[in-house]
């Protein structure tokens, strides 16, 4: 969103959806966001407080527009009041455009992931997992441009039997995934779910590939994973 017509379109757009459920709220209110076009709505929400929680360095994104991504964060820096930043590396990047940023990383909910889930949310996703051929090798989360297919391809190879599934929404990504041999993309599941579903799994893969983008990156899975000790 380089264009002024096209920031003031989505201006109006966002605010005539926001505006209304913002009001509802008693005051003081404070927004929190981790994506920089918030930056349009600052001005025009009815609210007290700012809090931008700077989760990935989105100019290095590919589908993003560098400079009108760069444009936009500067712009909520600017004018938040509050800045937090999910590691080092993103409270330095923060510190480009001359602001200071608390750092606090990515938390889970340690009870909910590392204890023995109930029968009763177990046996769905033991019906639902019993379609695919074991071991079950599971990755959670957006199937992206993050998503390598290479290292995807590497793992299949070494298989004698058994599924890789990718379960998450498909967006844009590396359309060699879709002819991995054993790759399975079944979509995504409730949130609520994963914990449940990572009790079953055999192995958990975080496939990512490393450079600009994914390696300034926090990825909240990784403590997820951990958790379960799978």
């Amino acid at each position: 969103m380089t264009r002024r017509w096209e920031r003031a379109i989505n201006r109006a757009l966002l605010q005539w959806q926001l505006a209304p459920a913002v009001r509802q709220y008693p005051r003081p209110r404070v927004v929190v966001t981790t994506i920089p076009i918030a930056a349009i709505l600052v001005r025009v929400l009815q609210v007290d407080r700012w809090l931008y929680y700077c989760v990935d360095d989105f100019r290095n994104w590919p589908e993003m527009d560098r400079k009108g991504i760069a444009d936009l964060e500067r712009c909520l820096v600017e004018q938040a009041d509050v800045i937090i930043a999910a590691n080092e590396y993103l409270k330095r990047h923060i510190e480009e455009f001359g602001k200071t940023a608390v750092i606090i990383t990515h938390g889970i909910d340690w009870e909910r992931w590392s204890s023995p889930a109930r029968e009763k949310s177990i046996e769905p996703i033991s019906e639902w997992l019993r379609r695919y051929e074991r071991p079950w090798i599971v990755f959670w989360g957006s199937i992206n441009w993050q998503v390598d297919a290479t290292i995807v391809a590497a793992i299949s190879d070494r298989l004698v039997q058994g599924s890789i599934l990718l379960i998450g929404p498909i967006n844009t990504h590396d359309p060699k995934l879709g002819g991995i041999a054993r790759v399975k993309m079944p979509g995504p599941i409730p949130q609520c779910m994963l914990s449940v579903l990572a009790r079953h799994t055999d192995v958990l893969i975080m496939p990512y590939r490393r450079g600009p983008g994914v390696d300034e990156s926090e990825p909240l899975k990784l403590r997820e994973y951990l958790a379960t000790d799978r």
